[in-house]
């Protein structure tokens, strides 16, 4: 051995210490004899007998059982949330759109009365010119007719009458 060994390895009397007990001897305090540590290791998953809590496994499968109850009754709650929610945006949009519709139906008719008011108004302001027209030769014959019937009432006065 070299000399470092001698420093890195426990003393020889440590080994009382270090030792591990076997579950059934710690009440005597013996170490596990060279027969018992060479007894067959149990497989992987097999059940030995030692250190086991048979409550500690049914802790564990009804903590599990309830988080998956859990689990899908959150499911179950954000599907029936999402569900909802879509129902409720194509209500929305279908109200939405028919509202739309109403409103693009009733800017139509407005654009179609304010055009036929733009001709109207045309059409009357044409009419008034017309109108001014007439009554301007209507005015012109009246005093014409007035002239005429002057000059009929001066010679009418002149005529003696019975």
């Amino acid at each position: 051995m070299s000399p470092a060994s001698y420093l890195t390895a426990p003393p020889r009397d440590a080994a009382r210490i270090v030792a591990l007990r076997h579950p059934r001897s710690a009440s005597t305090g013996l170490l596990e004899s060279a027969s018992e540590s060479q007894k067959p290791r149990a497989k992987r998953g097999e059940f030995t007998g030692c250190h086991y809590d048979g409550g500690v496994g049914t802790a564990a499968w009804i903590a599990l059982g309830f988080f998956s109850v859990a689990v899908v009754a959150s499911l179950i709650f954000v599907g029936l949330r999402a569900l909802n929610l879509w129902r409720a945006f194509w209500s929305f949009s279908r109200t939405a759109t028919t509202a739309f519709d109403r409103v693009t139906r009733a800017a139509a008719s407005a654009e179609e009365h304010s055009t036929s008011l733009t001709e109207n108004q045309a059409r009357l302001m044409r009419a008034t010119e017309r109108l001014q027209i007439s009554l301007t030769q209507i005015a012109l014959l009246r005093a014409a007719a007035a002239e005429a019937r002057a000059a009929v009432d001066r010679l009418r006065g002149v005529v003696p009458t019975k």
